[in-house]
Parts: C-alpha cells; sequence; structure tokens
C-alpha cells in the first residue's frame, strides 16, 4: 500500500470527498492481544459507516457473502468432529504412547482428587491409569471406534460427547485431565467455559497442548486451536478459572514432552515451540 501519509487521517473530520468508481475495498487487518479502546473504535465505526459509499461488514459476514455467491456452506460442528476423528483414528487405536510425558501430567493432578474426567480420552489407555491412581475416572470423547477400544480393552467408563457440550452437570469433577486435545477444539473459549462448569469448588484443570501461534511455520492443519502463552492466560481467565500459573518449561530430551495446568505439554525442543506449563483452579466459589 503507499505510504500512509497519503491516505486521509480516519480519525479528523471532514475527510477529502472521495470518488470511487467501481468496486473498491479497503480492508483494515490489525491482530493484538494489548487492551484496545473497544467503545471509541465502535463509535468511529458507526460514524464512518454513515456515508453510503462505505459498508462496513464482518469477516463473518463476507464469508458467508462468498459462500452464497458460489452455492457453498460452512463446514457443520459435526463434520469438523467427523474429519477430527478421521485425522486421529491411526494414533489414537494404535499402540504408540509417550508414557513419559503422560505420566508427568498426571502428576500435577493432586492424589486426593476422587473424581477425574479424562477429556478427549480416545482408547481410554491413560482412563484407566488415571482410575487406578485416584479410583474414579471416566473418559469423554467423540469418537464411536475410540470408546469402543476403551470399553473392550480397558475395560473403562467412557461417555460420548464433544468439547463444547460435556454429557455432565455442572461440579460433577475435582479434576479435569487433557492431554494433548484442546487444540482440536473449534471453539476454545466455549470449550473451557463448558470444562469449568463441570468442575466442582476449586476443581483443578490439568491439561497440555502444543503452542502452535508461536512458531507459525509449524502448520498442523487439524490443530484448530493456535495458542501460546498470553492467549492460553486470557482464555482460561475469560472461563473463570483463578489462580492460574503457566510456564514454559525449557525440556524435551528429559520429558520427550513439555507441560499446561488448569495445567499444559509435547515433545519438542526448547525453543519457540517450547509449550507452556500453566497451573490453575476451576473457581474458588463456596
Amino acid at each position: 500500500m503507499p505510504p500512509c501519509r497519503n491516505w486521509a487521517r480516519l480519525d479528523r473530520e471532514p475527510a477529502p470527498q472521495l470518488h470511487l468508481t467501481g468496486d473498491d475495498t479497503l480492508v483494515a487487518i490489525g491482530h493484538t492481544k494489548a487492551d484496545l479502546r473497544y467503545v471509541q473504535i465502535e463509535a468511529f465505526l458507526e460514524r464512518l459507516a454513515i456515508g453510503q459509499e462505505i459498508r462496513l461488514i464482518t469477516f463473518s459476514q463476507a464469508v458467508q457473502e462468498h459462500l452464497d455467491e458460489t452455492g457453498r456452506s460452512l463446514v457443520t460442528e459435526k463434520e469438523i468432529l467427523e474429519l477430527q476423528i478421521e485425522r486421529e483414528s491411526e494414533a489414537i487405536l494404535g499402540e504408540a504412547r509417550n508414557k513419559t510425558q503422560a505420566a508427568h501430567l498426571q502428576s500435577k493432578v493432586p492424589l486426593d482428587r476422587a473424581r477425574v474426567l479424562d477429556l478427549g480420552c480416545g482408547a481410554g489407555y491413560w482412563t484407566k491409569a488415571l482410575e487406578e491412581r485416584h479410583g474414579f475416572c471416566i473418559g469423554v470423547d467423540y469418537g464411536v471406534a475410540f470408546l469402543e477400544k476403551a470399553r473392550g480393552v480397558h475395560g473403562v467408563r467412557v461417555a460420548r460427547g464433544d468439547f463444547n457440550r460435556l454429557p455432565f452437570p455442572d461440579s460433577t469433577f475435582d479434576a479435569v485431565y487433557a492431554d494433548n486435545v484442546l487444540e482440536h477444539a473449534a471453539d476454545p473459549s466455549h470449550a473451557l467455559a463448558e470444562i469449568h462448569r463441570v468442575l466442582g469448588r476449586k476443581g483443578l484443570l490439568a491439561a497440555a497442548l502444543p503452542p502452535d501461534a508461536r512458531d507459525p511455520r509449524y502448520p498442523v492443519s487439524d490443530h484448530l486451536w493456535k495458542t501460546d502463552r498470553t492467549d492460553l492466560e486470557i482464555r482460561l481467565r475469560r472461563a473463570g478459572f483463578s489462580r492460574i500459573r503457566v510456564r514454559v518449561p525449557a525440556v524435551s530430551g528429559r520429558l520427550g514432552v513439555s507441560c499446561v495446568t488448569k495445567t499444559l505439554t509435547r515433545p519438542w525442543p526448547p525453543s519457540r515451540r517450547s509449550p507452556p506449563r500453566c497451573r490453575g483452579y476451576g473457581s474458588d466459589r463456596p
């Protein structure tokens, strides 16, 4: 784009008359995690939209208009879930496991937790380990074949559901274990809110996920949540979690991983991909 001095300052009035011909589009794209003056920005955009020559639409509206024009439709939640299951089937139904990584994350769950949820339990391998460690654990996953193996091979309790609609009442668990599964959440804020809902007073989330946002050169198409430490902290706080501790451990060879907690882990060297580790609690409410 031309240097900004050649463009009218949009925060000053009146702007010079623009003589547009055809369909010219100016797209303003910004990305920040700083605190912005949203009220002033909204007022400015409303003022800008008064003129008939300017139409302001959201990216979602632009996408929908394009889909309508091309006769296509958005992928449904069910289709996203089924695609995730298809892509992960070989790994989940196989026998390869990072036992060192899993043991490290499981150690973040205090031994006094008596009702544990294994979120995204897959074939139930760690559900069984958590049951033996805590006395009670139930796994939840969407893949039918995963749940069949969990019941048939490991003999564990499982339920079918997705992250956004957990099939449990409020305050059912005192710990939720999520080992490298939250990156598959299409709506991470909703998923974290659901986890918070099913956790009881002072319930703990122990989770591990890769910080894909720290290294855009490492694309993983089935990782729908591209997160980093800052984003993780913000979303946990907004979901209602408290006493959050996040760390980025410089470990890989020792654990074959790294780690986060209402905690977070992954087999990467201490670099831009080193996963954050955090610890927090679902609620201190009475």
